[in-house]
Formats: structure tokens, C-alpha cells, sequence
């Protein structure tokens, strides 16, 4: 199996109101292989991009 990542995000910002972040220098690396699950307040945007 290789060991390229699957999906990886490094110092990634996200906010939705100017001064108010939801994500900060959020960094993730996810292997191949493995699961991996996203959970939230229902309507929280989970799945928004």
C-alpha cells in the first residue's frame, strides 16, 4: 500500500463572519486505508466546502 496521502490540508483558514474563525491553521493528513468521520451539530455544515 502506498504511503501517499489520501487527502491532505495543511494551514487551512475558514470563516463564515469577518473576526469570527471556524478553522485556524487546521492541518490533516489522511492515509490510505483509513476511516476517517466528520461529526457535527445536525445543519452545522459538515458538509459544506
Amino acid at each position: 500500500m502506498s504511503n501517499t496521502p489520501v487527502l491532505k490540508c495543511e494551514n487551512l483558514c475558514k470563516a463564515y463572519q469577518p473576526g469570527k474563525p471556524v478553522l485556524d491553521n487546521f492541518c490533516l493528513t489522511i492515509e490510505p486505508g483509513r476511516i476517517v468521520g466528520l461529526l457535527g451539530p445536525n445543519g452545522q455544515g459538515e458538509l459544506v466546502p
